[in-house]
């Protein structure tokens, strides 16, 4: 099975071949704004007159990676009416603008939007089907299916450059899908070819039937039939379903199937997560840090795999702030014990004052009595 994920990233790039004059626009327009930090300062203060609050910033993209075009286009859209407001306080902007492609107008941000649209299904699917801490053995065929009813849907569309994109996606569609049926049945062939070669070695087999007949076991339905006739679970969209967890309940009921869906869900779709890791190495091991031992650099990255974990990070957090309590809360106790024992101590100095004056004005009594 192929990575899914360089199968998306194929079909889109090739829909993505001829980028239309909206996307130059645009991009030109972000790169002058980020090539000074005063201009980015003068365009915050334009998003504040026009009222936009948004805590995105302007990014540029890489030309050859389609996932930061669509980020730079989603966030740079929210910004229309403050380029337009940068347009009239700058003169150079224009100025410099018009030289290559021009401003982006009212039409290119339509366009802009389009394009968002078209990318974002494919962003969120990427996201999706590269994930490393859940199964995504399962949703293959959904997601890889999507695909196919989303391209056939924008080739059907009205908008003319919608659907020539659609059709280009399709074709590359089309051929990998072929190249993996290929792949399948190559294999088929060769695994045909070995049992052919290995029937005398079947006897055993044989054997092991003949006693499942006369035993009359071998009437009896599979695991893989019992799964099959079963009713299909229908789960709600908002309702988050675990597989894992679902095969585990009903492990006793298909003890051998449960131990074969064990194998097959641990195996990832997408080939990102894994290449990611490989890719880490040049951040890690570079000319100045070439002297690292096999075990620091296990350390670092499994450190920086542990940081970036939503599941650890939370933990964490918790503790944080329950350090945080238990720290008020022995403020708060010692403040109380300190004003408890500033009390104690102007009361016991209150009580001597008081007796002192006692037993003086006792003293000058008897001194009077006796006079």
């Amino acid at each position: 099975m192929r990575c899914i994920a360089h199968i998306i990233n194929l079909v889109v790039v090739d829909g993505l071949k001829e980028t239309n004059v909206s996307v130059k626009r645009v991009r030109e327009a972000v790169r002058y704004i980020r090539q000074s930090p005063a201009r980015l300062q003068k365009f915050k203060s334009c998003c504040e007159m026009e009222g936009i609050e948004s805590k995105s910033s302007l990014c540029l993209d890489v030309c050859t990676r389609w996932n930061s075009t669509y980020l730079m286009l989603n966030v740079a859209q929210k910004f229309e009416n403050a380029f337009d407001r940068y347009a009239t306080i700058d003169p150079c902007f224009k100025f410099d603008l018009q030289s290559s492609d021009g401003l982006p107008d009212s039409l290119d941000w339509e366009n802009v939007r389009r394009l968002v649209d078209f990318l974002g299904h494919f962003y969120d699917l990427t996201l999706r089907i590269s994930g490393s801490r859940y199964v995504t053995s399962n949703i293959f065929f959904n997601e890889i299916s999507s695909v196919d009813c989303l391209l056939q849907e924008w080739q059907g569309s009205n908008d003319i450059e919608l659907a020539c994109m659609g059709d280009r996606m399709k074709k590359t569609y089309q051929a990998e899908h072929e190249r993996g049926s290929n792949v399948a049945g190559n294999t088929g062939e060769n695994n045909e070819s070995e049992g052919a070669k290995k029937k005398s070695r079947l006897n055993l087999g044989d054997q092991f039937l003949k006693h499942k007949i006369e035993t009359g076991e071998a009437n009896s339905k599979s695991d893989l039939d019992c799964y099959l006739n079963e009713g299909i679970k229908v789960v709600d969209e908002k309702e988050e379903f675990d597989i894992l967890k679902w095969w585990q309940l009903n492990s006793g009921r298909f003890p051998i199937l449960s131990i074969m869906v064990r194998d097959i869900l641990a195996m990832p779709i997408s080939t990102v997560a894994s290449e990611s890791a490989f890719s880490t190495r040049g951040r890690v091991l570079d000319p100045f840090r070439s002297s690292l031992t096999p075990k620091i650099v296990e350390a670092l990255i499994c450190a920086q795999d542990w940081l970036r974990s939503p599941i650890a990070a939370n933990p964490l957090k918790s503790k944080l702030l329950t350090l945080k309590g238990l720290k008020r809360v022995c403020v708060s106790i010692n403040l109380l014990l300190f004003v408890s024992n500033l009390f104690a101590k102007l009361f016991f100095i209150y009580f001597s004052a008081f007796s002192l004056c006692e037993i003086s004005s006792i003293n000058d009594n008897t001194v009077n009595l006796d006079s």
